[in-house]
């Protein structure tokens, strides 16, 4: 019986177990860079889509920089991790063909050895052409086994990173790399009014001048001192916060605590310092609100014409002027709103109806949903368009312009 040298046994011993986790490894990191190569190029077609500035090229140039590194990690994966992984099984395949010739042996031996009447004179006198024989075969086996092990330990490295990795769980999401940044800043306009509002920056948003910009509105409170935090739990705001939107512009989500002519005029205010400060597109502001948001939003188109380049109206319905006719509106509505006359969804069809028939250009999308829903449905979602793209309502109003008179 042929003796398996120590090494090939602690090979099978500590790797043989971990090969399905290794295999497993692997193609969980080919899914998840396979998933980062398409996030890389989507963003980059984003940018190319939405990013209307001459230095954006500094930021594709460092996406097709990382989209590059993808492929290179992909490929060093596929070709020398999958190999190792290949490596493995077969020889621990053969660690087990080994012990399966030195099992046979030892059957021989014992038909040699026995003195059990039942046992054919033929076996015996035939076991010890088979031990031989098997030994040979061991033998072979042996050195091609002990072969391919001192060709595996120059990849012992690599060998040992996947071990360590095989029963990691890898967390990698489109989130890890094109969230922005939060910041939360205090406005004072010019009438006194005072605004708290968190800014939503993009990712490289500071780099890449006229990016497009949203203003983006909650629904009236019984709190006349609503703080920040409590005004961003829920629609856009809330799915920005938990990441759960990423957008390619920025967004201004302010705590309102006036919605009068006043708080109107501040909003407005703030939009401009906000599109100063960051040489935000003039010609790409958009409103949205949702409820008294959503009708704010509308006053505000009114109460400044030609200022946005489109308005997202969440629930709420508004007066209809000529400052309409030249604002693209995409409302979103709950056929179960009846509330209240301003929120209801037989108002905001009658408003969007009223749009179309002075010349302006209104589409409305109707959800299956009460008032709390429509607000926390509408974005993150996928919708047609007024223009019949499939798209979040939120890279809609990014990409449209202001009509230019």
């Amino acid at each position: 019986m042929g003796i398996i040298n120590q090494e090939l046994g602690n090979f099978k011993n500590t790797i043989g177990p971990l090969i399905d986790n290794m295999n497993s490894t692997y193609n969980i990191l080919q899914d998840k860079i396979q998933m980062l190569s398409i996030n890389t190029k989507t963003t980059k077609e984003r940018i190319h889509n939405y990013y209307k500035s001459s230095n954006k090229v500094k930021v594709l140039d460092s996406i097709s920089k990382m989209d590059n590194l993808l492929s290179e990690i992909s490929m060093s994966i596929d070709n020398e991790l999958k190999d190792i992984i290949t490596d493995s099984y077969e020889l621990v395949t053969m660690i087990n063909e080994l012990e399966e010739i030195n099992t046979e042996i030892k059957n021989q031996e014992g038909i040699i050895r026995t003195s059990d009447s039942s046992v054919k004179n033929t076996d015996i006198i035939n076991a010890p052409n088979i031990i031989n024989s098997k030994n040979i075969e061991f033998n072979e086996k042996h050195n091609l086994a002990l072969n391919k092990l001192n060709m595996m330990k120059n990849k012992n490295n690599r060998i040992n990173f996947i071990n360590e990795n095989s029963n990691k769980n890898t967390n990698i999401d489109k989130k890890d790399l094109s969230y922005g940044t939060l910041e939360s800043n205090k406005f004072t306009a010019s009438n006194g009014v005072i605004i708290d509002y968190y800014l939503y920056v993009p990712h490289n948003g500071k780099e890449v001048d006229n990016l497009p910009v949203m203003l983006y509105m909650h629904g009236r409170t019984s709190n006349p001192n609503l703080s920040l935090d409590e005004a961003v739990q829920h629609g856009l705001s809330s799915k920005i916060i938990k990441q759960e939107e990423i957008p390619s512009g920025f967004v201004i989500m302010p705590a309102v605590r006036n919605f009068s002519d006043e708080g109107v005029k501040a909003l407005k205010e703030l939009t401009d310092a906000v599109v100063a400060q960051n040489h935000c597109d003039t010609n790409r502001i958009s409103v949205s609100g949702h409820s008294m948001g959503g009708i704010t939003a509308y006053k505000l188109v009114n109460n400044y014409p030609g200022y946005f380049s489109c308005c997202v109206p969440i629930s709420g319905s508004y007066k209809v002027t000529d400052a309409f006719k030249d604002t693209k509106v995409w409302a979103f509505n709950g056929t179960m709103e009846k509330e209240d006359s301003s929120t209801s969804y037989d108002s905001c069809v009658r408003t969007v109806n009223a749009i179309n028939s002075i010349g302006g250009n209104a589409y409305m999308t109707a959800l299956k949903t009460g008032h709390v829903g429509t607000n926390n449905t509408t974005y993150g979602n996928i919708y047609e368009s007024p223009d019949g793209e499939m798209i979040d309502p939120l890279e809609w109003a990014f990409k449209q312009t202001k009509k230019i008179s």
